[in-house]
């Protein structure tokens, strides 16, 4: 088995009171790198628990052979804190490429595979994040409409931005966050979430969320205003990191990029208006 096969990792919930199962997430994985990668990752800690009750090799090409896996405990699995309690239907479909093509030769492994509500409960038990993020390098594009000026900084892990706004920036901007992880050390990134908030319901929002605590944090630095709609004027941002309780606790270490994506109107669409956009380049490590 020589290089291009790929796995099709989804993960599905059963809906209450019903035989239907719904997709959360989705995952194309090049099975090749994900043996090659030496640093850790998600992906990566699943296919260790496979090596340990099987005879896979661990390195590509894989040579004709007879290959087994035999009494696979999956409590042992890392499952992922962001999947709550319940009935789960995961599914692989793993897929030989021709050489160099796109062209799809056959599907080599197809399996659906259930885990009940009390194994995501083990699973669950007892893991406490305790992760750092680490702001490396990051860039950003900006529409004159809504800025004179914005600047991005990053230096020794943490934040600076400094904005000029020549207008009051009305009601309705939303934003895109997008979650990505590497793969392959930084060649290529897959989405892990993503998100489209509304920019003044976070704001002023009573309810505690991942993404309230984000912001609180950034005031703490700044001068961000607390209410909507935001008066021209000059804000800025100094010296901000992202906390280790601020870091969800289900990215593992690893290579991510965040993009985040401002906009009025509907996203990909003849009625979108671009605002503002930042890349940032980040390291998770435990």
């Amino acid at each position: 088995m020589d290089t291009g096969i790929t796995m099709d990792l989804g993960f599905l919930i059963s809906l209450q009171k019903s035989r239907e199962y719904k997709r959360i997430f989705q995952y194309s994985l090049d099975m090749c790198s994900i043996l090659a990668l030496k640093k850790s990752s998600m992906f990566k800690r699943w296919f260790s628990t496979l090596f340990e009750a099987g005879n896979f090799p661990r390195y590509c090409p894989v040579q004709p052979s007879h290959y087994y896996l035999k009494d696979y405990n999956y409590n042992t699995l890392f499952i992922p804190t962001f999947l709550y309690a319940g009935q789960y239907k995961v599914t692989f479909n793993m897929t030989q490429y021709q050489d160099k093509r796109k062209t799809k030769d056959f599907v080599a492994v197809s399996i659906a595979w259930e885990i009940d509500e009390i194994a995501i409960v083990q699973g669950l038990q007892g893991y406490v994040s305790q992760s750092s993020f680490i702001f490396q390098t990051g860039k950003c594009r900006f529409n004159e409409k809504y800025f004179d000026n914005f600047t991005m900084t990053i230096v020794n892990n943490t934040l600076d931005l400094d904005m000029v706004t020549p207008r009051t920036i009305p009601r309705g901007l939303k934003v895109l966050i997008d979650v990505q992880i590497s793969l392959d050390m930084g060649k290529s990134y897959q989405r892990l979430f993503a998100h489209i908030l509304d920019t003044c319901n976070v704001v002023s929002s009573v309810k505690t969320s991942i993404f309230k605590s984000w912001f609180e944090s950034m005031r703490k630095h700044g001068n961000f205003m607390a209410n909507c709609p935001v008066p021209e004027g000059q804000y800025f941002l100094r010296n901000w990191k992202l906390d280790s309780q601020l870091v969800p606790n289900y990215l593992m270490p690893g290579d991510y990029r965040v993009l985040v994506h401002f906009f009025y109107g509907k996203q990909k669409t003849n009625h979108e208006e671009f605002a503002l956009d930042m890349d940032i380049y980040a390291m998770v490590s435990k």
